[in-house]
């Protein structure tokens, strides 16, 4: 974490709110990035990230740089409430069937009809909201995977775990999520 930070969080602490706006102004496209990587481009994107920097203030306090740096923290933060959000609106699927057609299968068809691209767009919010209710340890292989197009070397080099570790808990992740979303539907 850069001392500039330290200092503007410092600042803050102390009751200096019109510094927190510089903090916003560093950090609101990391939050931004953070929030549309799981929702895409959603009508709710930036009452969101209001709402994240709301959090952020309110719990500016709780911050300790000893323990991470400033840009982790404000991300997880974005990513916990993005989280929060799917969970609040239930997101329902509009036709599963060329989601879930193959079980194995979490690629949705390439159509460039406006309803079609709108109905994607509900079934990946769907997708999302379903990983949620995954454990964490299926949970983070999907989203290294397939939001952030990492292959399965990166991902066991990541979370330090044997590339067969890595590929079992992508398939079992898949059922899962599979049987989860049945469920909600």
């Amino acid at each position: 974490m850069k001392i500039e930070d330290d200092d503007i969080i410092l600042k803050i602490k102390k009751g200096n709110i019109n510094s927190f706006e510089l903090l916003f102004e560093k950090y609101q496209y990391l939050v931004r990035s953070r929030v549309m990587k799981i929702i895409g481009n959603d009508p709710y994107v930036d009452d969101m990230i209001q709402d994240i920097f709301y959090k952020i203030f309110k719990n500016i306090g709780k911050f300790n740089s000893e323990k991470s740096r400033f840009s982790t923290w404000i991300s997880t933060i974005s990513h916990n409430a993005t989280i929060d959000h799917l969970k609040k609106q239930h997101m329902k699927i509009f036709s599963s069937d060329t989601f879930f057609s193959d079980e194995n299968s979490l690629e949705v068809p390439d159509v460039d009809d406006p309803e079609s691209t709108f109905i994607d767009k509900e079934e990946h919010k769907f997708l999302v909201f379903c990983m949620t209710k995954l454990p964490k340890k299926y949970f983070e292989v999907l989203e290294l995977r397939y939001m952030q197009d990492k292959s399965y070397s990166e991902i066991s080099r990541i979370l330090c775990i044997p590339m067969g570790t890595v590929m079992t808990r992508i398939f079992r992740a898949k059922k899962a999520i599979v049987k989860i979303a049945k469920e909600e539907m």
